[in-house]
Formats: C-alpha cells, structure tokens, sequence
C-alpha cells in the first residue's frame, strides 16, 4: 500500500512498518552491528589518569563541539533535498519546509551528549590535534566497551546509540531522503481532507520521520573531518531532565558533561599508545606502575607501546 491510499490509522501503521522500522533502518545505515574491533580515544596524560583512575569518560555536551558548523551540517542538508524533492514548486517547498521545521524543532529540548572515537589509534592528525603529540592513545573493545557504558547508564536518564561517522554526502543524502520524501508524501495525505484522528496519528509520525534525522545528525560531518576516521557514542536524554551532571573547563570556557562508567569491566581496554613526542623511557614504565596500581593488572608490558610516527626536532 502506497501511503496516498492510507484511508485510517491503522493502515497508516502498516504502510509506514512495511518501509522499515525507524530505530532499526538508522542502526543499519550507521553500521552499528558490525564486526568486533578495536575503537581508540585520544587524550592528555591528565585526561588519561581521570579516565582510568574512576574508570569512566566525562562525555561533553552535543551543543560544545569543536566545530560549530556540525550543528547545522544536517539541517542545511535537509533543507537542500527539500527544495529537490518538492521540484521547485514554491508552495509545496515552503509548506513541507515549514512542516519540517516544526517537528524538526520538538527535539531542540532533549539533552545530547557525544563521546568520540576513532578507528585509527596511530594518526598523525590525531596526535596533534586532541594530544599535543605526547598524549596517549587507548584502545578499547568494541562492542564490550559500549556495552559495559550502556548497562551503567541505561535505564536511567539516556539512550545509548553506538555509530560510525558518515562523511560521504550522497550517501548522507540517501539515508535523510529516505526520511524526508515520506514526509512530503504523508503532507501531500493531510492537505487531503481527512479525519481528525488520522491527521492527529500523521503528525506523530511526521515527529517519528525527524527523530532518525536528529539521529543521523549526530553522526554525518562534511567529508573535510574523513581523515579522522571517527566513531562517535551518543547519549540522548530521554526527556527534559535529562542533563549535565557538572562541568569541565576547556579553552577558557565551561563545557557540560555526564560520566559514563566502564569500569565494572576493565578489559575492555586493550591497550595503550604513548604519543610520538613523549620519549622519556620513564613514560612506559611509569604507565605500567599507574595500571598495575588502579586494577589494571591484565594489562601487560606488551598492551603498553609507543607511536611508530617519527618525528624530526
């Protein structure tokens, strides 16, 4: 059944089933029941001792990126295939646009928090940029370690939702297409003269449609950020009182952040890389010492290596 011939709620439901399940097309698309393997985080020597002495991550708020621009990466896109899929007709644009908008808006209330990671523990740009080059790299587990985060914080005030990055626009593109073009087409069923509860059930629907958007915006960035490789777990509020348990400092500014406890399973983390610049042979055994003393004993000489990237002073 096409969703112009949808003449109840009921019809509704089934029709939008039958186009896949909202939670499990975006995991699909994100990638998120792939293989096992290894996810690295990039961090100071004091970064690294908060993270393994309480065994947890402070995981900052969605609104205190880096990189502004990411907020609205997802948006304008969404905007942009509008204007495609209505075929410039300047009515339908601005009335779908308008529909977008306001359903879009309802989750801006709905705290997100972002914990990122990579998939590559030796890259030069990495070092630099979340380092200073004489940090370290740690290796962590995956799914275990998603996992361990997601038993200690679910049921609580968050949803966790595992992810890789997209960097590829068209493939953005198709996976919010996906999501938009039924909008229009459950917009074109509202415009038609229907019962008020059938209208009340597209609305909700309509809200359903920009969820996965809002989802896949925490996970699409423009393809200049691909060098990264990053991998990204997001901690979605599941309602207005979900927020910050404290703030951190960062660049003179004060960031939000909620703990994210691994450490009822310390072996999630696989090992640990000291970054390019630190060549003090101290650093090594100074590590092993700190891991042996903080429950970290599994982990052996061996889980303790030095960036291969060779730097010239």
């Amino acid at each position: 059944m096409n969703i112009s011939d949808i003449r109840n709620i009921e019809e509704l439901n089934q029709c939008l089933e039958n186009l896949g399940g909202r939670q499990k097309r975006v995991f699909e698309n994100l990638k998120v029941n792939g293989n096992k393997k290894i996810l690295y985080h990039y961090t100071s020597i004091y970064g690294l001792e908060g993270i393994l002495k309480n065994g947890e991550f402070w995981v900052s708020h969605s609104d205190f990126l880096n990189d502004k621009t990411e907020l609205k990466y997802t948006y304008e896109l969404c905007k942009e295939i509008i204007k495609e899929i209505t075929n410039h007709d300047e009515e339908l644009h601005r009335d779908v646009l308008n529909l977008f908008n306001d359903a879009y808006h309802k989750h801006d209330e709905l705290e997100t928090f972002l914990l990122s990671l990579t998939t590559n523990g030796d890259s030069n740009l990495l070092w630099s940029n979340y380092s200073h080059n004489d940090g370290y790299s740690i290796a962590f587990k995956y799914p275990d370690s998603v996992n361990s985060i997601r038993r200690s914080i679910t049921g609580e005030n968050f949803v966790v939702f595992p992810g890789a990055v997209v960097y590829e626009k068209e493939t953005q593109k198709q996976f919010l297409k996906e999501q938009l073009q039924i909008m229009v087409e459950l917009y074109n069923l509202l415009s038609r003269g229907i019962s008020e509860d059938l209208s009340v059930a597209i609305s909700e629907k309509l809200i359903d449609r920009t969820t996965s958007i809002k989802l896949y915006s925490l996970f699409f960035k423009d393809s200049c950020f691909e060098q990264e490789e990053e991998f990204r777990v997001a901690f979605i509020g599941k309602h207005r009182d979900a927020t910050q348990e404290g703030f951190r400092v960062s660049n003179g500014a004060f960031i939000p952040y909620i703990k994210a406890p691994f450490a009822e399973n310390k072996e999630v983390i696989e090992s640990i890389t000291i970054g390019p610049k630190n060549k003090m042979d101290i650093a090594k055994e100074g590590l092993s010492k700190f891991l042996d003393h903080h429950g970290y004993g599994d982990l052996k000489q061996e889980n303790i290596k030095k960036s291969r990237i060779p730097y010239r002073y």
